[in-house]
């Protein structure tokens, strides 16, 4: 009897090994496909919402593409009207409510990835400093193509100015959005170690809306306070709408790149 189990280790093992192993993979194959389709469980609703978007149907996305369509277009017409400094607090209040209120959230669910440059929602991808570009590009600001590829600092200098960019060190988010929130309603761009992205003040709300690397790799709004995103050695902030920058969208100038 052991001679004849002897025999047939020798004769059908190997086959039997490289069967197990195949199946071993099939099993971690299938696994890595269940946990890539689900939620973390510690997932935010901001951040399971934006996983959700990222399979919107056709008939959602287009919508949400002709609301930033609407958008681009009452941007344009206004932008034809208005000049000087009368206009511009109209002009600042356009822009803030265009690219926060309906061109931002057009973006949300689409897909992040570090090479990204995609300039429409839900086509290809996009990184952090692109989606930026591209929301600016959105409202008819004229920044330079290749401003996403940029030091984040740099990012807010070249909107915010550099008497208005502020730098801080070793803070935990919840003073910085302290900070921010105390500077009114508004938009701000705020720059960290590795990232960059939009913080949205509505009164006592603050989200911050950003293309995330981390899960789910996608465009979302969450709550500042709360987002892991935020933790940074550095976080550089300043007004995306700052004077110079709505005059040069008033007069159809390009906004020059910082040093």
């Amino acid at each position: 009897m052991s001679t004849r189990l002897v025999s047939f280790a020798l004769r059908r093992g190997p086959r039997l090994v490289r069967w197990f192993a195949l199946l071993l993979l099939l099993i971690a194959l299938g696994l890595a496909v269940v946990i890539r389709g689900r939620a973390p469980g510690h997932a935010s609703a901001a951040r399971r919402a934006a996983f959700a978007a990222t399979r919107l149907n056709p008939v959602l996305q287009h919508a949400q593409q002709s609301r930033r369509d609407a958008a681009r277009a009452d941007l344009a017409q206004r932008q034809a009207g208005l000049t000087g400094a009368g206009g511009r607090a109209v002009a600042r209040d356009a822009l803030d409510a265009g690219i926060g209120d309906a061109i931002v959230p057009a973006w949300i669910g689409t897909r992040y990835s570090f090479s990204g440059q995609s300039r429409t929602p839900h086509r290809g991808t996009v990184a952090c400093g692109h989606w930026i570009t591209a929301i600016l590009e959105d409202a008819g600001l004229q920044v330079e193509p290749d401003l996403g590829q940029y030091a984040s600092a740099r990012i807010v200098r070249t909107l915010a100015g550099a008497d208005q960019t502020t730098w801080l060190r070793d803070r935990a988010p919840g003073d910085v959005v302290r900070d921010v929130r105390g500077a009114g309603d508004g938009l701000y761009l705020l720059g960290l170690d590795t990232h960059v992205g939009l913080l949205r003040v509505r009164g006592r709300t603050v989200d911050f809306c950003h293309a995330a690397g981390s899960w789910p790799r996608a465009v979302l709004c969450e709550p500042a306070a709360s987002s892991p995103s935020l933790r940074s050695r550095v976080h550089v902030w300043g007004p995306l709408l700052s004077d110079a920058t709505v005059d040069a969208w008033m007069a159809g100038d390009p906004i020059p790149t910082s040093p």
